[in-house]
């Protein structure tokens, strides 16, 4: 479990005046809620009472020596006891969100994770802490500033750890780092790339969604995709109707037909969704107007709805895995998925997501990929009642193509200019068929501009 401190004060170590804060930031309060939510919290007797009651979404832990009736609330006599409790809640991020006594007993007593730290100016204020927090972080050698932002009129929120918070710009830049230094060059299908085989990415959920923030990344364009592939569909027509492009060159008619498929411009063959909802099943398309199918089952097998029904059954399942690999049929598609397979695991009432994918465009596809294979997570984890844990992304063929090499070190320079995750906000349908794109709701995504490319076919 990972401690950290989350406060508002002054350049003198002001905090509050007459058992309120003396100060007023709906800014703060946001980011306050985006950092705690999903977590656990530990406060004093006053700082509660000043709140009035138990945070939503949190599991609040008061510690206070007088017995509090409030529903929603761990009363504890001891921040020892505040601590067991967290540990018994399994929690991943305990929050210590004051009072002034709370901050420097966990400052004199611990060795701090790290900190969130919204830099108010001088104030007049009657409660202080007393621990120089500056020269703790200059002798515990935390990150400086790893994030920093102006939120309102002379106000800055800072975020100092000690190499444990890692958002997914560290994890995809790392990679791109290997790539760039130890790669080696491959002459393949579409181009010439640097390459390294076995990597994997992992994220957590609950510090938003991974969305990269060094550059924009189309989302829209994802969750077009992704509800595309849900739905079954595999006529791109459908995605550039929407603005959507991103398989228009394994589409178009140049490419199907130096593939020797028969399909109409558009179509992609039984590609992703159909293998999700329609596994092995025989792909029907049409051709000079009549109607053709190709080999394959009379009827195929839903296995995205499988894992929805044994999540709801048998959540401690080890059968939760969709591929989209199907040998008998990847002479059938535009282009055999590169995202092969998904497992899905259960675990404290949270649904996390392994996923395959044998070959990644780390510039162009990999953002996508991994964006995608959480918001995956999310519609189902929400489908079912359950809240997200963590995505893991495992690749087989790692590779920059060359003509991107100079666009990633662009990226790279971003590095120290990266802004906090976004949050997801998805309503919940009862059938994951049923989910559309206003359903899907992206909020506060704050990034550097884009970086553009030539999407290789």
């Amino acid at each position: 479990m990972q401690i950290w401190i989350i406060t508002a004060i002054t350049p003198s170590q002001g905090i509050g005046l007459q058992n309120s804060i003396p100060w007023h930031s709906k800014k703060d309060l946001h980011y306050f809620k985006r950092f705690t939510t999903n977590h656990s919290i530990i406060m004093g007797r006053k700082t509660f009472q000043s709140i009035s009651k138990p945070l939503p979404n949190r599991n609040n832990i008061i510690v206070s020596s007088s017995k509090l009736t409030n529903e929603g609330i761990y009363n504890v006599q001891s921040i020892e006891d505040g601590i067991i409790v967290a540990k018994k809640l399994k929690t991943e991020i305990l929050w210590v969100c004051g009072g002034a006594a709370i901050y420097d007993y966990f400052l004199l007593n611990f060795r701090i994770d790290g900190f969130v730290i919204t830099k108010v100016p001088e104030t007049k204020c009657d409660t202080f802490i007393r621990t120089n927090i500056n020269e703790y972080l200059r002798i515990y050698d935390y990150n400086k500033e790893y994030f920093t932002k102006k939120i309102d009129d002379n106000m800055f929120l800072n975020l100092y750890s000690l190499n444990t918070y890692r958002g997914i710009d560290d994890d995809y830049l790392d990679l791109v780092e290997r790539i760039l230094d130890k790669g080696v060059v491959r002459d393949t299908r579409n181009g010439r790339t640097l390459s390294v085989f076995s990597e994997k990415i992992s994220v957590d959920l609950s510090q938003g969604f991974p969305l990269l923030t060094t550059k924009k990344v189309f989302f829209n364009g994802i969750v077009y995709e992704l509800l595309w592939f849900i739905k079954g569909q595999t006529d791109s027509k459908i995605l550039e109707e929407k603005k959507v492009n991103i398989w228009k060159g394994n589409t178009s008619k140049e490419f199907l037909q130096s593939s020797n498929l028969p399909y109409e411009e558009g179509i992609g063959g039984p590609i992703y969704g159909f293998q999700w909802r329609h596994f092995g099943e025989r792909y029907e398309y049409e051709s000079d107007n009549i109607i053709q199918f190709t080999e394959g089952l009379d009827k195929g097998f839903d296995q995205l709805q499988f894992i929805i029904d044994e999540i709801k059954s048998n959540p401690n399942s080890r059968r939760l895995y969709m591929s989209g690999w199907n040998p008998n049929q990847l002479s059938q598609m535009c282009l055999p998925p590169c995202h092969v397979s998904y497992q899905f695991y259960v675990q404290d009432k949270k649904l996390s997501c392994q996923m395959y994918q044998r070959s990644a465009d780390v510039f162009l596809g990999l953002p996508f990929n991994i964006a995608s294979t959480a918001l995956l997570t999310h519609l189902i984890a929400k489908t079912v009642g359950l809240n997200v844990g963590h995505v893991h992304i495992c690749i087989g063929d790692a590779h920059i193509y060359e003509e991107h090499i100079m666009a990633v070190k662009e990226q790279l320079e971003k590095r120290n200019l990266k802004y906090l995750l976004p949050d997801l906000e998805v309503m919940r349908r009862d059938n994951i068929d049923d989910y559309e794109f206003e359903d899907i709701v992206l909020k506060d995504y704050e990034s550097n501009p884009v970086i553009k490319a030539r999407m290789i076919a």
